[in-house]
This record gives structure tokens, sequence and C-alpha cells, in this order.
């Protein structure tokens, strides 16, 4: 385990390195059946309602709970419990690329720093590398709260999405005033 280039020896000294070590191995272990227990339940809990045996307390819930975390950026992603698609989101943009077209007169993109009015700003498109945090799924209702269950769960722990041009560029938007 390294963190800022360092061992836990270093961290917590050799003398708590034991006690720690025993923490983090417990804390892996509460993570994997926490993960198997929410992906079992989901499972169960559908199969229950395809069988219309749902207690009406979680039936209720059922048709009223809006599962998504309303986070910034989200992509779809095949569900861990029923296969059906769900939602993965994240706030964290961890890396931003801009893809600049092909100036017809070079055969090569532009940089950043280039000339930007030698060609359209409208064909310039930026794709985002966003840190998953969230996973919800709207047909067997499992939700999956964070980085570790996401992992553990073997969904996408980053997933890539459209970005904004206008800013990325910091354009303003036109608002036809002129």
């Amino acid at each position: 385990m390294t963190a800022l280039d360092r061992d836990l020896d270093e961290l917590v000294g050799s003398d708590r390195e034991a006690t720690v070590t025993q923490h983090l191995d417990q804390n892996a272990k509460n993570i994997e059946q926490r993960a198997e227990a929410l992906i079992e339940r989901a499972k169960q809990r559908l199969q229950q309602r395809r069988e219309g045996n749902v207690p009406a307390r979680i039936a209720a819930e059922w048709t009223t709970r809006d599962l998504s975390a309303l986070m910034a950026y989200s992509t779809a992603a095949e569900c861990p419990a029923c296969q059906s698609v769900g939602l993965l989101e994240g706030d964290a943009v961890d890396n931003t690329e801009i893809h600049y077209p092909t100036h017809p007169g070079f055969g090569f993109g532009f940089g950043f720093n280039e000339e930007l009015e030698n060609y359209d700003l409208d064909d310039i498109s930026v794709t985002l590398t966003v840190g998953a945090e969230y996973f919800s799924c709207p047909t067997c209702q499992l939700v999956l709260n964070s980085y570790e269950l996401l992992a553990r769960a073997n969904l996408d722990t980053e997933f890539d999405t459209e970005g904004d041009v206008d800013e990325i560029l910091g354009r303003e938007p036109e608002y036809g005033n002129d």
C-alpha cells in the first residue's frame, strides 16, 4: 500500500501496522459482503414483484422512489443484479479531452492554442472521463452508492461522456439579443 509514496509502516508506525492491515482487510471483506447482499436482495425483490408476492410497504416504495442521485454526469450501464439498463452517475471529471476538426488544408488537428478562427468552433467536441460514484437500476431497485461497491459489483468506476464545448472554451451562450 502506498500513499504519497509512503509505506503503511511510515504512515502509521510499525507498532500499529498489523492492526491497520487487519482493519483494512476487514473493511474489504465488509464491502464485498455488502455488495453481494445488495445485489442478492435486488434479485429477490424483483422475483417477488414478478410473482406478485411483494409486501405492501415495499410495493409502495417501489412505485414512488426516484433512485437517481441527480449527479452532474451519467451514462447507461448494465445492472449486475438483473442485467437491465441502469444509470451510472458521477460528479468528478477526471480527464477532459478536446477533439479538434482536421484543417482541410493541412490534414492534421490544431492544438488548443492555435488560431481557432480557421475553422468552425461547432465542429469541436469534448469527451469527459468521469469518476463513477453511484449506480441505480429502476427495474430491480438496486442502488450502489460508493466507488467501492461499484468496483466490487464489477461496474465501471469511470465512464466517458460528452462535454460542453462552450464551457470548456469559455464561450458565452448566444442569446439572440443582437
